[in-house]
């Protein structure tokens, strides 16, 4: 799960931040020691599309779901970092097999 702060097209690479969420259990299902930082999750609507191919195609699943969003009467994009499930990848495979849900935070138009 990644939270990602900043828009690429935006900010200069090296004022990019996100956070990164990983399980915390070793294969064997053990808690793994160390440094944890907690991160507190507001939860509430998001609007979610998912993205199956290379990552450099990933920008127009964003583009797609803010479009989607932007124009609807239902909805309407709020205040939030997007999230991003990782559910599959394809670390030196075949990058059309990666497959990750995109959130944006949205809010009921009233």
């Amino acid at each position: 799960m990644v939270f990602s702060y900043d828009s690429p097209r935006l900010t200069p690479p090296h004022l990019q931040s996100l956070d990164a969420c990983v399980p915390l259990v070793d294969a064997a299902g053990a808690p793994v020691r160390g440094s944890v930082r907690r991160l507190d999750f507001a939860g509430g609507l998001y609007g979610a599309i998912e993205h199956r191919g290379p990552l450099s195609t990933l920008e127009n699943a964003y583009r797609t779901l803010a479009f989607t969003i932007a124009h609807s009467t239902r909805f309407k994009l709020r205040d939030g970092p997007p999230l991003e499930i990782l559910r599959e990848t394809a670390i030196g495979g075949d990058p059309a097999r990666h497959l990750n849900e995109i959130y944006l935070p949205v809010e009921r138009v009233t």
